[in-house]
């Protein structure tokens, strides 16, 4: 005898006996029973008999019909699912109603939202106390009576004798009397004791709908008892205002649509995330990308989980030798079967149960119907989920019939298996999988023949990111033995900016390479190519054109990659150097072959280079137009991170523009796609330019504190040349925060740091060091410094950083009261904003910049031409209003020095030692001794003798 359990009543039923302990109710689990019913399951229209409706009626009375379990079960939801909080506002805010009504197509997740609603409102510890009944339809529910039955089987999770007070209510009552007695039996049921809210779903409503069944269902939605609402879930916006009692339905019914049902990129990206699960390490990039094409809509955003899934698997776990097995006999499989059939399978659960007998039955069957019918007969439980869709769902003990068979596999059967599956990935570009499964199964000399196949195709495709997770894994043996891996791992490290590292494995792959063997003139190329790309990372300029030069001349490799490979090496070179309009044709050059070659990744950078030097130039339109070029012309996938280059580029027009707030969005979502895989100098730049749009409105704290982590990604990275920019842009936040001692540590590393003479880092660092001069005193020779750099910007054709300079400098005359000449440098700095529209550099001088400019104008120094540009500088301080640091206000009393500092100055020349000092104060000798450092930093001396003639020069300050 079987045991059947209905899931809400509690009630068991035992099959055979002939009894039902409950009257009104019984259930019987996955089956369906149709022609057993007392009424027959045709839907009621229009025209249908009145004794055929009374006959139905009366069966209604006395058997209330058998019905699968499932239909009055709530659809199963996965145990990490994603709080999807703006959508159950949405739904409680429906609720204010008298009911919601979901309308959207299938796949929208009407559905899956009102049950996670659900599980959402029983967990909520604030809030309405809410009970929720289900009812599912299918097209048999159209019959008017078997309808009514399994509305008041779902009500009677509610209130238990509901189903006999509609009896009573209804008595030998027609059709008409249907809705009434309804409402009038729900009313006598009363709440149930824990009173609340208790929300009654009818999913699938489209398949019932009809005319009498839409009148009885708007009677319930306009007469529903207090404490009762309901939801309906329909494909299709169902007729029930039309069929109302009352004209205004619209008011106690809330209609959802599918346009409604869609969460913002935030909680998208939290979604896939909670889908997929911390350990799954997808990167944020792909995270976004995913998000973007998914659209917000919960349906691809189940898709997209599963994509991300099932693409891009943990590669430190040890592959499923099952899973192996699996692979390849499915590619046999399917390569033998008709279209037809090869999408009939791909539509069920097949792949989860595919085994060799299983395999042979199936090709030995015709057609879908035969596929279908040998492997129902062959397991016994695949399944019609939804006879209309064709959906199937397979439950098969065959996985676990095969991970234990595989497990008795001895090691060579096993590597066997591994190489299998790895031929069959790789022929469905799944490299970086089939890498990793040569990879866990030793198979070293197959390695080495597919990273050297396939490692300059996926840098073209920037997927470095694979290479650089299998290969960190590999034997340090393995990786020491074999040119073409040695020269992977250099590429990968050249990519990430660790220079020295990968220096290291050019040189081993230099050492493994045999002069006769016919790779080595391609590997020669390739060692050439790295080291000049290791050049332009590290700023050495001149050794980085040898390279290119000797590897040009050379010829030896495959034409068309090199010469990618070369300009992209060459392109990265030559755009660290000082002269913007000839560097620019420089990477046009070199844009032109990269393109040629279908190299998009290095089409990209040299966009975002030329786009950089243009900015450096001053001319903001022509960087703008070079990012349009590269985000609409070349052709992007849209899973490739460097697509958010060209809105680096737009950002930093926007922060230079004086758009802080927008520019800050924008460097948000870039930092989001971007990773230090795609390029350590991209992502840190993108980082310092937030940090920058942060500072220009204010929020210091903010910026330094993002400045500082790229800064520590840097060190981490062992990338000397973006962390030197991070550094630059750290001090001056510090700076202009007040911060004088954190920002002397910072400037303190920067005098130690020794770039290449044409790098034009070296230009940013001597402009940190200038503002930390004025910050700290010596303004004298921050002015000194400021006419150098103005000079050589101006030569070079750098007018966006002549601009910052020219502003800088008129603060420093404008402190040391040399009003004529700031005016002068500030009038000059006014014109090229004119024509670049860069407001940046005068924003971020504050409250000084507005004293400067009124006064100018005061004067009548500002012409009708400059003053529209003057007022919006002036307009755009007074809005963000920033404070004026510290020592801005110190230097209008002519002292450098904080207080504790003048004490410990005034000792200093009085002839005190440390010791005597710190005693003198009340602290430690090491405070002392870190106090006269900063003292001898900020007033520019070396020694005591220095500091007493110093002071003896400012008349005792």
């Amino acid at each position: 005898m079987t045991e059947i359990r209905g899931k809400r009543c509690g009630r068991i039923l035992k099959k055979g006996s002939g009894k039902d302990e409950r009257p009104f109710r019984r259930y019987e689990a996955n089956t369906r029973h149709v022609g057993e019913s007392r009424w027959e399951t045709q839907g009621l229209h229009e025209g249908v008999s009145e004794a055929r409706l009374m006959e139905n009626l009366s069966a209604l009375r006395t058997d209330p019909g058998v019905f699968p379990s499932t239909k009055l079960r709530a659809p199963r939801l996965p145990n990490r699912l994603y709080p999807l909080g703006e959508l159950y506002e949405l739904v409680e805010r429906a609720l204010d109603k008298n009911s919601l009504i979901l309308a959207a197509p299938a796949g929208c997740g009407k559905t899956s939202l009102v049950a996670a609603w659900e599980r959402h409102a029983r967990q909520s510890e604030d809030g309405t106390p809410t009970s929720v009944s289900w009812v599912r339809l299918d097209a048999d529910d159209s019959d008017y009576a078997r309808f009514c039955s399994l509305l008041l089987a779902g009500l009677e999770a509610f209130v238990p004798d509901v189903r006999q007070q509609f009896c009573e209510v209804l008595g030998d009552g027609g059709p008409d009397a249907v809705p009434g007695a309804l409402v009038v039996a729900i009313e006598r049921a009363g709440l149930p004791a824990a009173c609340g809210r208790n929300v009654l779903v009818l999913d699938n409503f489209e398949a019932a709908s009809n005319g009498p069944v839409d009148r009885l269902v708007s009677y319930l939605i306009a007469y529903m008892p207090a404490g009762y609402k309901l939801v309906v879930c329909s494909q299709e916006a169902p007729s029930l205002s039309a069929a109302s009692p009352v004209p205004d339905f619209d008011d106690m019914a809330a209609l959802v649509t599918a346009e409604q049902l869609v969460l913002d990129d935030k909680a998208a990206a939290g979604f896939l995330r909670s889908s997929l699960g911390e350990e799954a390490g997808v990167p944020e990039s792909i995270l976004g990308s995913a998000v973007r094409a998914a659209g917000g809509r919960l349906p691809a955003l189940n898709v997209a989980a599963r994509c991300l899934a099932e693409a891009r698997p943990r590669m430190d776990e040890v592959p499923d030798s099952a899973a192996c097995g699996r692979l390849s006999l499915l590619d046999e499989l399917l390569a033998a079967l008709s279209e037809r059939e090869r999408d009939l399978l791909v539509k069920t659960s097949f792949l989860d149960l595919v085994s060799p007998p299983l395999c042979d039955d199936v090709l030995e069957a015709e057609g879908c119907d035969g596929v279908l019918a040998s492997i129902a007969a062959k397991t016994g439980v695949l399944v019609t989920v939804d006879g209309k869709r064709r959906w199937y769902k397979a439950q098969s003990p065959w996985p676990h019939y095969l991970q234990s068979k595989f497990r008795k596999l001895d090691r060579a059967e096993v590597r066997g298996l591994c190489k299998r599956a790895s031929a069959y990935l790789k022929n469905h570009n799944h490299v970086g999988q089939a890498i990793d499964c040569l990879c866990k199964a030793a198979l070293w000399d197959e390695l080495e023949d597919l990273v050297g196949e396939h490692h300059l195709s996926l840098m073209f495709d920037n997927r470095f990111d694979v290479f650089g997770e299998v290969l960190s894994k590999l034997p340090r043996h393995v990786l020491e033995s074999s040119p073409k891996l040695s020269i992977a791992q250099a590429w990968v490290l050249a990519k990430a900016g660790s220079v020295e590292e990968s220096v290291r494995f050019v040189k081993m792959s230099e050492s493994l390479t045999d002069a006769d063997s016919p790779d080595a003139s391609q590997l020669k190329a390739e060692r050439l190519a790295v080291l000049s790309l290791c050049c332009g990372h590290s700023g050495d300029i001149r050794a980085g054109k040898d390279m290119v030069a000797e590897l040009l001349s050379c010829g030896q490799g495959d034409p068309g990659v090199l010469a990618s490979l070369v300009y992209n090496a060459a392109g990265c070179i030559v755009a660290r150097e000082k002269e913007p309009a000839r560097v620019v044709d420089y990477l046009e050059n070199c844009l032109e072959v990269a393109a040629g070659q279908g190299n998009r990744p290095a089409c990209s950078v040299l966009c975002y280079f030329a786009a950089r030097q243009r900015i450096d130039a001053g001319d903001l339109r022509s960087a703008e137009k070079t990012a349009w070029r590269a985000r609409d012309g070349l052709g992007f996938s849209s899973m490739d991170e460097l697509e958010v280059l060209p809105e680096v580029i737009e950002a930093t027009v926007m922060r230079k523009r004086g758009e802080f707030a927008r520019a800050e969005e924008a460097y948000s979502r870039c930092l989001g796609s971007l990773g230090p895989s795609s390029g350590i100098e991209f992502f840190a730049e993108a980082g310092c330019g937030l940090a920058l749009a942060l500072r220009a409105q204010g929020r210091m704290g903010e910026a330094a504190d993002t400045a500082r982590s790229i800064l520590q990604l840097c060190d981490r990275s062992h990338a000397e040349r973006p962390r030197l920019i991070a550094l630059v842009y750290l001090a001056m936040i510090e700076i202009d925060a007040g911060n004088i001692d954190q920002a002397a540590d910072h400037v303190r590393a920067l005098r130690g740091a020794n770039p290449a003479s044409a790098d034009l880092i070296g230009d940013l660092i001597a402009l940190a060091l200038a503002r930390f001069r004025f910050a700290s005193g010596q303004v004298e020779e921050a002015g000194k410094s400021l006419d150098r750099l103005a000079g050589a910007f101006e030569e070079s054709g750098r007018y966006g950083l002549l601009l910052s300079a020219l502003v800088a400098k008129g603060m420093v005359l404008y402190a040391q009261g040399l009003q004529g000449p700031s005016s002068h440098a500030v009038l000059r700095a006014l014109e090229l904003a004119r024509d670049t529209g860069e407001i940046e550099a005068f924003v971020n001088e504050g409250f000084s910049m507005t004293r400067l400019l009124g006064g100018m104008r005061e004067r009548r120094l500002v012409g009708d031409g400059l003053d529209a540009l003057a007022q919006r500088i002036t307009q755009e301080i007074a809005e963000l209003n920033i404070p004026e640091p510290a020592w801005r206000l110190e230097r209008r009393d002519g002292s450098p020095l904080t207080a504790r500092e003048r004490e410990v100055c005034e000792l200093l020349a009085l002839g005190y030692s440390n010791r005597q000092i710190a005693e003198s104060l009340c602290v430690s000798i090491n405070t002392v001794d870190t106090h006269r450092k900063r003292i001898y930093l900020k007033l520019g001396v070396n020694n005591r003798k220095d500091l007493v003639e110093k002071i003896g020069a400012a008349g005792g300050r």
